[in-house]
This record gives C-alpha cells, sequence and structure tokens, in this order.
C-alpha cells in the first residue's frame, strides 16, 4: 500500500491518516484520504 501510494506521488504518510504531499493540490490528497477510509 505504502509503495502504491509513493508510486502515486505522495511523499509522507503520518499517524492520523493524513498525506502530506507537496506537488499535489490539497483536495487531491483530501480525495485521496477519503478513497482510503472506505
Amino acid at each position: 500500500m505504502i509503495t502504491s501510494l509513493k508510486e502515486s506521488g505522495c511523499d509522507h504518510i503520518v499517524s492520523g491518516g493524513y498525506i502530506f504531499n507537496h506537488k499535489s493540490p490539497g483536495r487531491q490528497i483530501q480525495n485521496l484520504i477519503k478513497e482510503l477510509d472506505k
């Protein structure tokens, strides 16, 4: 899972399920978190 997220351009995964990525807009990150929460 971590590998696939890195391939998607996600740099870091921190506790709480928040993903920080300086290359992608915040909305895309929020949508990705919503998908992961399903």
